[in-house]
């Protein structure tokens, strides 16, 4: 995904990137069925272990401090609705 690239920033803290984060977890895709979001660049970004970790559990205050939280909402909203709705309430 970032090959022959620059060493990528955390698209949630702009910090130097340390993992691939996922807007949806790929453990919840697993468990609604929807396997096949857990690999595609629509639910991935470079990202760093704090925001990783954030965006794991969507109901901190926390997550609406990401730079990506618009994203997040967006892609969340698109491939789990009820997840998204959990994040809005």
């Amino acid at each position: 995904m970032y090959e022959g690239e620059p060493h990528p920033n955390c698209i949630g803290c702009n910090a130097r990137a340390q993992c691939t984060i996922h807007f949806v977890p790929q453990k919840y895709l697993k468990g609604i069925g929807k396997t096949e979001y857990c690999w595609k660049e629509v639910n991935m970004g470079p990202g760093c272990f704090t925001c990783n970790s954030i965006l794991e559990s969507i109901r901190g205050e926390d997550v609406k401090k990401l730079l990506c939280y618009d994203r997040l909402l967006e892609v969340t909203k698109l491939i789990a609705p009820e997840r998204y709705n959990l994040m809005i309430e």
